[in-house]
Parts: structure tokens; sequence; C-alpha cells
């Protein structure tokens, strides 16, 4: 294959310079000849004139290209690490898959199947009993007409964090297939660590 000049890697031959390989032989010209003429090498003239002798093949092959690293297999394991943990780093969900693989190479395929980093979504922590009195609260208080909220006064208040460590948490979550309203992908809120200011 010719070298490009610029890069200094080789590269595949053009159309335009298999025509006048081919034009040039077919006028009786020798490989030596053509290949001072269009600058390729004698074997890279003869692999083309054989081709278009045999085959009548005027473009390169089609390359199949590097092999995949992951099979179909490999890539659900990760996306099932994934779905379990979406907070899990990718070093961490590398060694649990056990493949041979980087953590960059295992980012690679996790996005192309739609599996992106985002920040969790914000939301107060809620277990079953908590849910149950706030869904009792609302069923109460579902009637009420607007004069009965206007006797009702509620203030907002400024959270002041200490002591505890900031930053938003991220996971890894498919964007079209999975809701970030999910309780996988929320970043529960608690009020230890913190106080409030009432205003």
């Amino acid at each position: 294959m010719p070298i490009n000049p610029k890069t200094g890697k080789q590269r595949e031959v053009t159309e335009e310079e298999r025509v006048r390989v081919i034009e040039r032989r077919g006028d009786g010209k020798t490989y030596r000849q053509i290949a001072g003429e269009v600058g390729l090498s004698m074997s890279e003239i003869a692999r083309i004139w054989k081709g278009w002798k045999i085959e009548s093949k005027l473009h390169a092959a089609h390359r199949s290209g590097r092999p995949q690293k992951l099979n179909i297999c490999d890539i659900r394991h990760l996306r099932q690490l994934v779905d379990k943990d979406p907070s899990t780093s990718l070093s961490e969900i590398t060694v649990r898959s056990g493949l041979n693989v980087t953590p960059w190479t295992a980012g690679r395929y996790l996005q192309k199947e739609g599996y992106w980093v985002r920040i969790a979504r914000k939301k107060p922590y809620l277990d079953s009993r908590k849910m149950r009195k706030r869904y009792i609260w609302c069923l109460l208080r579902r009637k009420w007409g607007p004069e009965r909220w206007k006797t009702k006064v509620y203030t907002d208040e400024c959270v002041v964090v200490m002591g505890t460590r900031g930053g938003p948490k991220k996971v890894r979550r498919a964007t079209r297939a999975h809701s970030p309203t999910d309780s996988r992908y929320l970043a529960p809120t608690y009020h230890s660590g913190r106080f409030s200011a009432p205003f």
C-alpha cells in the first residue's frame, strides 16, 4: 500500500490511481514504467492489474476491521452490573466483570449501549413508613378548598451543610431506557450533619 507523506502511514489506493494503472497497463506499459508515472510500487500495480483481469475489480475489497474486544454476552454482563449499582465507578465495574479489558474500553462499550454518566436527582429519603404517612396526609386534605389552605402558614428554610463532603452524586444509566426518577438513579438527602435557618 502507498505511504501518506503527511502522516507517514499506509493509505488506500484511490480509484483514480487504479484507473490510471489499468489504462497504462492496457496500453502495454511495463510495471516499472507505470510505477514511475503513477507513484505506486510495482507489487501494488501487479495486484491492481490482477484484480482487474480476474474479477474486473476497480474498488478496494471491504475489510472487517479490528475484531471486537467484547462479545454480546460480555456487553450484557456489563449492562447488568451497571443496572444493579448505577453509582459504581468504571474501575469497580471492570473488576467485578472479570473481563480482560481496561475501564476505558468498558466505558466505551457502555456508551455504545446508551449508558452515560448523569448527575443524580436529589430527593428526600423516604422509607415505606414515611411514604405511607405522606400518602395518608394527602388523602385527609385532598378535598380542602383554597380558603382552608389560606389559613395555614408555611415557611421556607435555608439549609447549611456542615462536616459533610460536597459534590453531586453521579450515576450511569441508559438515557432513553431508564427514567431519571427511578429510585436507583436518585441521590437521597438526609437531615444528619446539617441545620436549618428559617426566614
